[in-house]
């Protein structure tokens, strides 16, 4: 007899909201119920809490570029081989992969915030 796990995933574009705004709590609430996160535009500490998170290269320009990344990955488990470059060809910082144990096993996340340019 075989059992089905699933493995339930979120993605959010926080929209460089702030770590304390007034809807971070409910954003958080909504998106730590799944067992892996993938947020855009985000802070860096947005789901520092009650997991562990991997994130993108910094951004080299823009206002508060030291918190802000493009992409961030949040797990209940820890991430290993963590890769913040992207391939050949996709802007800095906008790439973050790594693997992370689920109930289903140990999976590759792969997060990306596609330039709006290449998303046609």
């Amino acid at each position: 007899m075989t059992t089905d796990v699933a493995v339930s995933v979120a993605t959010f574009n926080c929209e460089w909201r702030k770590t304390n705004s007034s809807d971070a709590t409910l954003i958080r609430e909504r998106l730590l119920s799944a067992d892996v996160v993938c947020l855009t535009e985000t802070q860096q500490d947005f789901l520092a809490e009650g997991g562990h998170t991997i994130v993108s290269e910094k951004l080299d320009s823009g206002p508060n570029t030291e918190s802000r990344r493009k992409v961030l990955l949040w797990s209940r488990n820890p991430w290993t081989c963590v890769v913040a470059a992207g391939p050949p060809g996709l802007p800095e910082g906008r790439y973050v992969s790594g693997k992370t144990q689920t109930a289903a096993g140990e999976f590759q996340f792969v997060g990306v915030c596609i330039p709006y340019g290449f998303a046609g």
